[in-house]
């Protein structure tokens, strides 16, 4: 930028130097026979004059114009990163600080906003534990006092539903207070996490008279969050059971750039207005919130991967995650 605010500058000045000193010198040059060249010598100096001035004004004028700019641009990637509280100085240029007191209104905006959800996040957990714990310690007693094998065993497993649901709750909280530091990520192996959800998802899957598969290719390893990869598998086998059809395949698999691990179905997939705002929140394909696979995505994205619709009919999503080996 510097280089081009300079090198017009320079053009501007050379260009009207030449149009203006070259018919002087002509005239001057007429004037002064026979002897005119002291007075063309005095006409190149004027013009070697007002060149160099052109370009000592103009380099003046690229600092003041490009510093603010920088300035501006840094902030903007600042803010992008959620610094949201670095504000750029002023800069006298008032195109520049009409732009600068924008962007600081809606860095403004975007902090009051993002503390009134963690509020809310943080409220909402704080309310949740209590009546897990009651539901815990109320699960405890029917698996010790129960004389069914088969009461016993859906005691354990919700214990188990609950114990997760208590990390994922903290792991949100976790991200909400900007604590989702790489410490909440470790290398996950895949197959355990998905034999556990197809276990938890069969019954439901039988009731509804239809099969669940699972496929697992090897033993891939991704670097992920525990508790925050079995949601988001979870929510796609249920988007599979509630809005899919036939027989729903889980495949975890080792691909060239890490793991992935596909939902198929045999429904009717997704139309081509929705398929574009899938993971928009509030966007539903009918008896839904809306906000499932736009929590999902958000969830993976903050473990380093990505949530795709691979495929619109017959349905495919793929989670994307590097691998640990």
């Amino acid at each position: 930028m510097h280089r081009w605010l300079g090198l017009a500058t320079a053009t501007v000045v050379a260009a009207a130097v030449v149009l203006l000193g070259v018919p002087l010198g002509l005239l001057v040059f007429r004037r002064a026979q026979p002897n005119p060249w002291p007075a063309v010598s005095l006409v190149l100096l004027a013009c070697l004059t007002a060149v160099l001035a052109g370009l000592v004004v103009g380099s003046w004028q690229v600092k003041r114009l490009a510093k603010p700019l920088v300035y501006l641009a840094a902030t903007a990637e600042q803010l992008g990163s959620g610094h949201l509280t670095v504000k750029p100085p002023v800069s006298g240029v008032e195109e520049i600080d009409l732009v600068t007191e924008e962007l600081t209104r809606s860095a403004d905006k975007m902090a009051t906003r993002l503390a009134v959800e963690r509020q809310f996040a943080a409220d909402a957990s704080h309310q949740l534990r209590t009546p897990l714990t009651a539901l815990s310690l109320r699960l405890e007693e029917i698996e010790l006092v129960s004389d069914q094998e088969e009461v016993r065993q859906e005691a354990r497993i919700a214990l188990e539903q609950i114990d997760r649901l208590g990390t994922t709750i903290k792991e949100l909280l976790d991200r909400t207070r900007g604590q989702e530091a790489d410490a909440g990520h470790s290398a996950v192996p895949l197959r355990p996490v998905l034999v556990q959800q197809t276990q938890e998802w069969l019954p439901a899957f039988q009731a509804a008279g239809r099969p669940l598969v699972l496929e697992i290719d090897g033993e891939p390893v991704a670097i992920a969050s525990i508790g925050a990869l079995t949601q988001v598998v979870a929510t796609l086998l249920e988007n599979s059971l509630k809005h899919g059809a036939g027989t729903t395949w889980m495949r975890g698999k080792t691909t060239a750039g890490g793991v992935a691990i596909e939902v198929e179905d045999q429904g009717p997939g997704v139309s081509p207005e929705l398929a574009s705002r899938i993971f928009e929140r509030n966007v539903t394909g009918g008896g839904g919130t809306g906000l499932g696979l736009a929590v999902a995505r958000d969830l993976v994205v903050a473990d380093g991967g990505r949530l795709e619709l691979s495929r619109r009919q017959p349905p495919v999503f793929t989670i994307f995650f590097q691998s640990a080996t």
